[in-house]
């Protein structure tokens, strides 16, 4: 009893904190991401008053703790006057009146990339406009993220944008269907921060989007070497054949052939990450 928990990250356990037999106690301004968050059969403050931060997410006021399945429990909560706080109180299981009152919103970050492609036309033409995938791993485990992939698609210049990422270190791996994939290492968001990252030129050459350049991308340009989309739509939509034109010309031709030709046998970053 008597005791005031603050600042703590209490993360990837069973329970986070149990409160058994004891009173008086104040817990606030930690950061909660367990199984099982919390517990408390006694009668104990879970917030302290409003005062200005930074808080233990790196946001502008101190008041409760973060908890990770917030959002979950309570997903018609919404902000205090864009205070950082949300106006539903966090019920700790073990009492009926045990509750976080200011419970803290996480502020997330934001990456903005550029990416270049393998294309008859440069950048501005709308053959850039291009769909990726997103993927980010733990920095320090390389586990996937749960929250990832994210899905995006490019502007007519490789630019895009991906909101809502959570705060951490992360290895980034970026991928279209047709192109092998692309790393950064070691990339930090923080509160409310924008990343920007340059993740260069991805290699057309993988039309059946496995990450590797082998037989079967070779295969789809040489026993359609010479089709146009303009010669018969029907057969080049049927048949896929717009994943083997890498240059986007609505041809398979030459430059086609080189793609896989030249990058043959290659792997992505994220298959040999991952592998």
């Amino acid at each position: 009893s008597d005791n005031i928990l603050k600042e703590n990250e209490i993360k990837n356990n069973q329970y986070g904190i149990n409160v058994y037999s004891s009173s008086n106690n104040t817990i606030y301004n930690n950061y909660f991401n367990n199984t099982n968050n919390a517990y408390d059969d006694g009668t104990n403050a879970w917030n302290t008053t409003n005062t200005t931060g930074p808080n233990i997410v790196g946001g502008s006021y101190i008041g409760g703790n973060y908890w990770s399945d917030y959002t979950t429990k309570y997903p018609n909560a919404t902000e205090i006057d864009s205070t950082g706080f949300w106006d539903t109180p966090y019920n700790i299981t073990g009492g009926s009146n045990n509750k976080d009152y200011l419970p803290l919103i996480m502020e997330l970050a934001t990456l903005k990339g550029n990416v270049s492609f393998y294309r008859a036309a440069g950048p501005g033409d709308p053959t850039w406009e291009t769909p990726i995938v997103v993927s980010f791993f733990d920095n320090s485990t390389k586990a996937p993220m749960g929250w990832s992939p994210k899905y995006v698609t490019t502007d007519a210049y490789g630019n895009f944008t991906v909101d809502g990422i959570a705060l951490g270190t992360y290895d980034i791996g970026l991928k279209n269907y047709t192109t092998l994939s692309k790393m950064v290492y070691g990339k930090n968001f923080t509160a409310g921060g924008v990343t920007l990252i340059n993740f260069g030129t991805l290699v057309e050459a993988d039309c059946d989007d496995n990450d590797k350049t082998d037989a079967s991308d070779y295969s789809k340009v040489l026993n359609n070497y010479g089709e146009r989309e303009i010669a018969d739509p029907t057969f080049w939509a049927t048949y896929d054949l717009w994943k083997a034109d890498y240059t986007r010309d609505k041809k398979i031709d030459a430059s086609d052939y080189s793609a896989v030709l030249n990058n043959y046998g290659e792997r992505g970053d994220i298959f040999y990450y991952t592998h």
